[in-house]
């Protein structure tokens, strides 16, 4: 595993809860159209019609990529749990910390009780030997 990798994830996790925020948004807007709907249909509201089935089309496709969004990452997750799993326990919680749960460094210290020079300390550490367990895998592949 790669810092890269790891990088990637942690943009997706940010994706994945922009989604899930578009998602909430046409939801509630949903919510609250209907009611105006159904009284200005009464009267003949075609236009307002179109723009529901806009908004419920729109919510549609939000669930859709959120749905598929998330599966992907909670895949992604538990591939990264485990590699980080094999660390020593400081290092995972490091690399755990940021990369999956989108802290900041200085939270990572704060929360673990650590210092931000011990946290880039056990970060580098960890990544160096995740990309060692990668070289020895890569190896052992072409052997």
């Amino acid at each position: 595993m790669t810092e890269k990798e790891l990088l990637d994830h942690r943009k997706m996790y940010r994706q994945v809860r922009a989604l899930s925020l578009i998602v909430r948004e046409l939801e509630h807007t949903i919510g609250y159209t209907p009611v105006q709907f159904d009284c200005q249909t009464a009267h003949g509201g075609a236009a307002e019609t179109s723009q529901v089935e806009r908004f419920a089309d729109r919510l549609m496709q939000a669930k859709q990529r959120y749905a598929n969004s998330l599966d992907q990452w909670e895949q992604e997750q538990r591939r990264i749990e485990a590699e980080l799993s094999m660390l020593p326990k400081d290092e995972e919680q490091v690399l755990t910390a940021y990369y999956c749960s989108l802290d900041t460094w200085s939270q990572v210290a704060e929360t673990l009780g650590y210092s931000e020079r011990q946290v880039f300390r056990l970060r580098k550490q960890g990544l160096e030997r995740l990309e060692k367990e990668n070289n020895d895998r890569a190896i052992n592949i072409q052997s």
